[in-house]
């Protein structure tokens, strides 16, 4: 993990380019192997996972109402809690 706190972190956080996966069909994707699907799925995963969280406080209750409902769902006999986001396009693109 990149510690974006410290100068060095900083500028290796800066640095570092990921290469974006290329976009697929969903017929692609069934067609694909199960090794390729991985490693496309790998791909995805770190490509999205590359960005820093600040931690505003909007972030702060949105990592505390997930961790809520992932501990309460163990205990859940029936059903499970969900979590419903929503926001527009225009903002969701304000934030990456």
């Amino acid at each position: 993990m990149i510690e974006i706190a410290t100068k060095e972190g900083w500028r290796e956080h800066v640095d570092t380019a990921y290469e974006r996966p290329a976009p697929v069909t969903s017929e692609e994707l069934r067609a694909m192997s199960f090794g390729d699907r991985a490693l496309y799925n790998q791909g995805r995963a770190q490509y999205s996972q590359a960005g820093a969280f600040v931690r505003t406080p909007q972030f702060e209750a949105f990592q505390r109402a997930v961790r809520d409902r992932v501990m309460l769902n163990a205990y859940r006999r029936v059903g499970k809690l969900g979590l419903i986001l929503s926001g527009s396009q225009a903002r969701a693109r304000l934030l990456r």
